[in-house]
């Protein structure tokens, strides 16, 4: 974990005893390093964000700034940064395990992509290194605060380590049948296209880590774009996306597509 730091220490509490943990964040920002600040186009000077009451015609500093909720168009009941602070739980630092299930079980629209890495936060590493052991390919369940928020977290191994999966609530999806165009796609197809379909997946079965992830093509365009602006170059050029052919005649598109990936073989 060379120059990863610890953003946060917890106990693991699993009922009668428990352990400590480090928690470092597992995921790069991949556009660390490309940001744009606004400016007056004129002059190039930065611009900055100016906190303005409309109705007492002045600049408001942060030190007078409140919390308003709106009841109704223009209606607002106000409240205090210290009131609403005071509704949130405060950090307790204890990760509780509630239980453990196969992960299969998580369905992958719950994960929401903030990934942690856990790893012993004190002298005995037994405890943690057999609690990683134990679970296999289960993922252990629990909650804890984070940033000022009851989360629940799926807890799993990954290596010498442990993985922690922050899991969105039920409330934080949407319904499938609200898309707009629920009711007007097909509830089942031509058996004969679904078995071509199938063929050409099974000849293009890929593991994860044969994907190249390692590069963003948008952020390596931006910084490119940069470096030569900052060395009075021309800007560089990006190819133009090939238009994707539209399956007219899924039959014949399927065998085509079909014909092409065992000749490439």
């Amino acid at each position: 974990m060379a120059g990863m730091r610890s953003v946060l220490a917890l106990d693991i509490n699993l009922g009668l005893f428990g352990f400590p943990v480090k928690v470092y964040k597992a995921t790069n920002d991949p556009t660390e390093g490309v940001s744009f600040r606004q400016t007056h186009a004129a002059c190039g000077t930065p611009i900055f964000q100016v906190k303005r009451c409309p109705k007492c015609e002045v600049d408001v500093p942060y030190a007078d700034l409140g919390k308003g909720y709106e009841l109704a168009p223009g209606n607002y009941l106000a409240f205090t940064e210290a009131e609403i602070k005071a509704l949130k739980p405060e950090k307790s630092g204890v990760l509780k395990i509630d239980g453990y299930t196969d992960a299969n079980e998580i369905d992958a629209a719950y994960q929401n992509g903030t990934n942690y890495f856990l790893a012993p936060g004190g002298k005995d590493t037994t405890t943690f290194a057999t609690f990683r052991d134990a679970l296999g390919d289960k993922w252990a369940i629990g909650k804890v605060v984070l940033y000022g928020r009851e989360q629940v977290v799926a807890i799993r191994a990954v290596e010498n380590v442990l993985g922690m999966h922050v899991i969105r609530a039920h409330s934080e999806l949407r319904d499938p049948v609200d898309v707009p165009s629920y009711g007007k796609i097909p509830t089942s197809s031509k058996p004969e296209h679904v078995a071509l379909m199938g063929q050409l997946m099974g000849q293009s079965m890929i593991r994860l880590d044969d994907v190249a992830l390692d590069s963003d093509s948008y952020a390596d365009a931006v910084k490119a774009l940069v470096a030569a602006r900052a060395a009075g170059q021309p800007n560089p050029t990006q190819p133009d996306a090939a238009p994707i052919p539209q399956a007219n005649d899924l039959m014949a598109m399927l065998q085509a597509s079909l014909a092409a990936k065992g000749a490439a073989a």
